[in-house]
């Protein structure tokens, strides 16, 4: 069985059971052969594509072609849906209310107001719409311990834009479900920038 139609078959057992339905049900529903659906989902036939439209309608899935710069945006979403039954790590919800209030209580204690300053308020904003776990919880931390020692440094400005990009760096990781890394050397051209003057 190949990788992709792994990946497709694990989702409608997945969805078969989140909606609490036998083989059985699901064939009487979709009109396909329980001993059908039973191969399909240990891998022991090549799933059809009328068989997994089928299937997936049953089940509330949707199967669709989508441009591959898309799937990390559709991804995201995805993730989201199933996140928003997950409750967020109480830890880390502490942490980013603490880094809020570290802020606040720096923006009324310094003056002038700085880019720094406000490129991290931005950065934590951006966070409280994501869902934080553990490993988000000690990383809030640092930055919380770090601005607080920051106060009287007289390179306060640039390293609280340090700690924004650090920040907007995390929220990049979560939202796109994987480690960034930094962008390597970039062609010349690529047949996508190519005009059609032919």
């Amino acid at each position: 069985m190949k990788y992709g139609t792994r990946e497709i078959t694990s989702e409608l057992k997945t969805a078969r059971e989140g909606k609490q339905l036998t083989q059985r049900a699901l064939s009487a529903l979709a009109g396909v052969p329980q001993a059908h659906i039973s191969k399909i989902e240990s891998g022991a036939v090549d799933l059809k594509l009328s068989s997994l439209i089928e299937l997936a309608r049953v089940l509330d899935l949707e199967p669709m072609l989508i441009p591959r710069n898309l799937v990390p945006a559709v991804e995201a979403i995805v993730r989201g849906r199933q996140e928003e039954r997950t409750p967020a790590a109480p830890k880390a919800l502490r942490e980013l209310k603490r880094l809020q209030d570290a802020i606040n209580h720096l923006q009324h204690t310094s003056s002038p107001h700085t880019k720094g300053l406000d490129q991290l308020q931005k950065a934590v904003q951006e966070l409280t719409y994501l869902r934080l776990g553990p490993a988000e919880a000690d990383r809030l931390h640092a930055a919380l311990t770090a601005i607080r020692a920051i106060t009287k440094h007289p390179e306060r400005d640039a390293r609280l834009s340090k700690w924004a990009r650090e920040l907007r760096d995390l929220r990049n990781r979560l939202v796109h479900g994987r480690a960034t890394v930094a962008p390597g050397p970039r062609p010349a051209y690529s047949l996508e920038d190519e005009d059609d003057d032919a």
